[in-house]
């Protein structure tokens, strides 16, 4: 049975958001990330990265970042990051990341 496939949606406007798109799909070998930009799907300008699982479950933002840091091969390390208090770390960073994202 093949792994099915997760959208990542981001701000496609946002040139901090494609480079990061950009090097996850240089990483991403199996192919398990789908890259949509949020204005192909006419919901404008997302204030978080989005997964939306095969089954419709989503995650946005930091633990966004985790579930495609897993897809792309690194399951072990997103596991731990997903534990408190390194989430919270996580998540301090993605909050950083996003409100100076015009900087980076």
């Amino acid at each position: 049975m093949e792994p099915a496939r997760q959208q990542l949606i981001w701000d496609g406007e946002c040139s901090f958001c494609n480079r990061v798109v950009a090097w996850v799909g240089r990483h991403d070998r199996d192919g398990l990330i789908d890259p949509v930009p949020s204005q192909r799907l006419g919901l404008g300008r997302l204030p978080a990265l989005r997964v939306v699982s095969a089954d419709g479950r989503t995650e946005d933002g930091a633990r966004a970042c985790l579930v495609v840091l897993s897809a792309i091969g690194h399951r072990g390390t997103a596991r731990v990051l997903a534990r408190r208090p390194l989430l919270w770390g996580v998540e301090a960073g993605y909050r950083f990341a996003a409100r100076f994202r015009r900087w980076l």
